[in-house]
């Protein structure tokens, strides 16, 4: 897992960069991509609220059969594994 965080003054092309250089390639590869406060998005991505993205670590454990904390393996309730996440302040 990395974040990328695209700093700029307003009008700098912040929203455009992220949309032809992340979002695009992500969903033209099969990747689920989730966004908030893209309006008009063309590109088909799963459209989310911010409070929903704040609580993308929620996780459940998956092998309840497990006795040693170490060798659990968790699933995460809100949103689907190595799908990419992109927030804009708009």
């Amino acid at each position: 897992m990395s974040i990328t965080l695209l700093s700029a003054v307003p009008g700098g092309g912040k929203s455009s960069y992220v949309v032809w250089h992340e979002i695009k390639p992500a969903v033209e590869a099969g990747r689920i991509v989730y966004t908030a406060g893209i309006p008009k998005l063309k590109l088909p991505t799963i459209v989310t609220s911010y409070d929903k993205l704040t609580r993308w670590h929620e996780r459940t454990q998956k092998n309840l059969e497990v006795t040693n904390e170490a060798d659990a393996i968790y699933e995460l309730n809100n949103i689907v594994e190595g799908s990419l996440i992109v927030i804009d302040e708009t």
